[in-house]
C-alpha cells in the first residue's frame, strides 16, 4: 500500500514539474563599455552588441535581472559611467493571446539602437535617441508585431555616448492598455521540460494544490505505516 501511494506522489510531482508554470516576464539588462561608432544597419547593432556581450564585464558594467524596467541605466544599475555604454535588454515573455502586440521604448542611445523579436530584427535608429519621458518624442521606438501564442524573446540594442538618461518599456496586448514590462506584468511564460530553457517561475495555483496534495499523502502514508 505504502508503495502504491508513493508511486502515485511521485507521479503526481512528475505532472508538476512537467506541466506549465506561470511567471511574469524575466528582464536582463546588460551592459559594456564602448567607444565606438554608430551601426549602420540594426545587423550591425545587434553582431556588435552581441559579441560585446560575450565578454566579461569590466569595472562600471555589469549583468543584472530586473523586477521592473522603469528607469534603467547603467549608472543606476551597476553605478558605472554615463558614457560609453553598449546595453543589451532582454524580455522574455509569454503571450497568451496571438495578434498585433505593440511595444514601445523610452530610450537614451546617443548612438542609435535596434529592436529584435525573436532573433528578426523590427525597427533600428542610428541617430541620436534620447525620449525625454515621453512616448510622444520621435526618438521612442514604437513597433507593432504579428505575435503567436507561446514564448518570446524581445530584445533591445543600444549605443549611449551620453549621458546615460533612465530608460523604459512596455507592451500593449491585443484588445489591452499600455503596460510595464515588470515582474508583475501579467505575461505568463510557460515553461516545460520540452522547452529546454531553465527558468525560475511561480508555479500556477492548480500545481500549488497538486503538489499540496502530494506531500499530505505522503504524510498520510508515512503515519499509516508507523
Amino acid at each position: 500500500m505504502l508503495f502504491q501511494i508513493r508511486t502515485t506522489v511521485v507521479g503526481l510531482l512528475a505532472m508538476f514539474f512537467l506541466s506549465s508554470y506561470a511567471s511574469a516576464t524575466i528582464l536582463q539588462f546588460d551592459t559594456r563599455a564602448y567607444s565606438g561608432a554608430a551601426q549602420n544597419s540594426a545587423a550591425g547593432y545587434i553582431s556588435t552588441i552581441t559579441a560585446l556581450m560575450a565578454a566579461p564585464a569590466t569595472p562600471g558594467y555589469g549583468d543584472s535581472s530586473l523586477s521592473i524596467y522603469d528607469n534603467v541605466s547603467n549608472n543606476r544599475i551597476f553605478g558605472g559611467p554615463q558614457t560609453d555604454i553598449a546595453s543589451l535588454s532582454t524580455f522574455d515573455f509569454g503571450a497568451a493571446t496571438a495578434g498585433v502586440w505593440d511595444f514601445r521604448f523610452g530610450v537614451d542611445f546617443g548612438l542609435g539602437g535596434a529592436v529584435a523579436l525573436d532573433g528578426a530584427a523590427l525597427t533600428y535608429r542610428t541617430t541620436d535617441m534620447w525620449w525625454g519621458g515621453s512616448y510622444s518624442a520621435t526618438e521612442s521606438f514604437i513597433v507593432s508585431a504579428d505575435v503567436s501564442a507561446g514564448n518570446h524573446e524581445l530584445t533591445l540594442y543600444g549605443l549611449e555616448n551620453c549621458c546615460d538618461g533612465g530608460m523604459q518599456a512596455e507592451f500593449r496586448a491585443p484588445g489591452g492598455n499600455w503596460t510595464i514590462f515588470s515582474a508583475v506584468d501579467g505575461l505568463n511564460l510557460m515553461v516545460t521540460s520540452q522547452s529546454g530553457q531553465q527558468r525560475t517561475a511561480v508555479p500556477e495555483p492548480a500545481s500549488l494544490a497538486v503538489i499540496g496534495l502530494a506531500v499530505a499523502g505522503l504524510g498520510w502514508a508515512r503515519r499509516r505505516r508507523t
